[in-house]
């Protein structure tokens, strides 16, 4: 039996709970959502090698765009991915990912909206590479009106922005850079 105190709370567990300082190095995560607990990180496979041949020096830019992020330390690095349905986004953004596995840092995918999801992101404090496909796509709602959408933006916003401590490699994809906030 393991037990876990919070606040005046206790939660007794059974000898799977294992207690972490930090993700583990070069592992794979996606951020899920309860009502009861909220967001939380399950681990899931690491982003496939492409098995198709990839024309082009994409190792290479990756490379560049991880050094980048190394060099700047205290701060999140943001890399926007942007243009036409199958040019290349989603593979260059797994590309990516798998480079910054190489280097140690845990990768944590966010393929849809969960409420409080930028308190829940800026509450890692460790590197790690942030990946959200399809932002312009996760982060709309075409059931929601204009301010409705551009509010599940703005949340992040203050994440991007680096207003919260941290240093993260934040990657987007998008097909419309029209639909991502301009701020």
């Amino acid at each position: 039996m393991n037990i876990m105190k919070r606040g005046t709370s206790a939660f007794i567990y059974d000898q799977s709970l294992q207690v972490l300082g930090r993700l583990p190095s070069a592992s794979c995560w996606k951020v899920e959502y309860d009502d009861r607990q909220g967001a939380f990180l399950m681990e899931t496979d690491a982003p496939s090698k492409p098995e198709m041949k990839v024309y082009g020096d994409h190792g290479a830019r990756a490379e560049h765009i991880l050094r980048a992020y190394q060099s700047r330390q205290g701060a999140h690095t943001g890399v926007i991915l942007s243009g036409a349905k199958g040019i290349g986004k989603t593979l260059f953004a797994r590309i990516l990912a798998l480079k910054a596995m190489d280097a140690g840092y845990p990768v944590i995918r966010v393929d849809r909206f969960v409420p409080g999801l930028a308190e829940f992101l800026a509450s890692i404090k460790q590197d790690a590479c942030i990946l959200f496909d399809e932002f312009d796509k996760t982060f709309t709602n075409p059931s929601r009106d204009a301010v409705d959408q551009t509010h599940l933006q703005h949340q992040l916003l203050g994440f991007f922005d680096g207003v919260t401590k941290g240093h993260m490699l934040c990657i987007l994809t998008c097909n419309d850079l029209g639909k991502v906030n301009e701020f």
